[in-house]
């Protein structure tokens, strides 16, 4: 089984390679914008009203770029201690411990071939997250363009005096040479991830049973008189490329996370539980990786830029 993930994860990675090769074919079918003299002759015509309202009526159901959803009503998992399984070498505290966690309304958007820097208000649930993100996103884009502007000035100046650092000659400038324009426009594929409400409960131990269950974290727009389509939590993760798959340079991906209305109960048996857990995770994730060679690559950690942004956030 453990075979059969890695061989897939490899179809995968050729299957992501291939569809953004594929890119310009698929962006190609966009029509493009009337002119200002149709809009003005259509306007003019005596069927301007209901030109209109055709036009809103296909504006409404056109599908304006490849994407793919997942939506999730309820999801409920619960996190229980293997008693019968010989321990780690983890000094546990508490036995036959259990936690639950809920989640309600889980929706995924991915979107593969988006033009960087354009508008994002025809994807689904679009809203306030995703306006911010953009914003910050284009920030980010403009902040690239103009590195890039100021190395190939910088570049370019190379070859009329000697580097100040190492003994290069004028001649060999030419290993400094700025890459070409790319031909093709800058893409990027993102993945939204929405979570409109959910709860993790205190952790319940064979000592301290819990009747019933008590929150540690969880969402408070109830209370707060916040709008019910506000998410809890809203993530985008951003990356960007370039259809022809030349080694032209790209800015780096990007991570967005707004946080709302979220509440936190320092429940110190849960937390300690939480920390015993993750710890067992890891240590039979690293056996898992050295078990089956899987911690053998050797791509080198890439940068990403991170931003998260919280609202009315609670610690009890």
């Amino acid at each position: 089984m453990v075979q059969y993930a890695k061989s897939l994860s490899e179809a995968m990675e050729k299957s992501a390679a291939q569809r953004k090769s594929m890119a310009p074919d698929t962006t190609q079918v966009t029509p493009a914008p009337p002119s200002a003299q149709q809009v003005r002759t259509q306007q003019a015509s005596a069927t301007a009203d209901q030109t209109a309202s055709m036009a809103r009526l296909f504006n409404a159901y056109d599908v304006r770029e490849t994407s793919h959803h997942l939506q999730i009503t309820h999801l409920d998992l619960h996190i229980c201690d293997d008693t019968n399984a010989k321990d780690r070498g983890i000094n546990k505290r508490f036995d036959g411990g259990a936690m639950q966690l809920s989640f309600n309304s889980i929706s995924v958007d991915y979107y593969p071939y988006h033009k960087a820097g354009e508008t994002c208000m025809h994807w689904m649930h679009y809203g306030e997250a995703t306006k911010s993100r953009e914003t910050w996103a284009r920030s980010l884009l403009d902040e690239f363009k103009s590195n890039l502007e100021m190395l190939k000035n910088a570049v370019s100046g190379q070859t009329q005096s000697s580097p100040q650092h190492g003994k290069i000659s004028t001649g060999s400038s030419t290993s400094f040479s700025p890459p070409p324009a790319p031909k093709t426009q800058l893409m990027s594929s993102s993945i939204v991830l929405r979570m409109a409400d959910f709860s993790i409960f205190q952790v319940s131990t064979a000592d301290q049973p819990r009747s019933s269950p008590q929150s540690m974290i969880s969402c408070n727009k109830k209370s707060l008189y916040l709008p019910q389509e506000m998410p809890a939590i809203h993530a985008e993760f951003t990356e960007y490329y370039f259809p022809d798959g030349k080694d032209y340079p790209i800015p780096c991906p990007n991570l967005y996370v707004q946080l709302n209305a979220l509440q936190l109960v320092l429940d110190s048996r849960s937390l300690v539980w939480l920390n015993l857990f993750a710890l067992d995770l890891r240590q039979s994730l690293e056996q898992f990786m050295e078990l089956y060679k899987l911690n053998d690559s050797q791509k080198p950690e890439e940068h990403v830029d991170i931003k998260v942004d919280g609202l009315m956030l609670k610690l009890c």
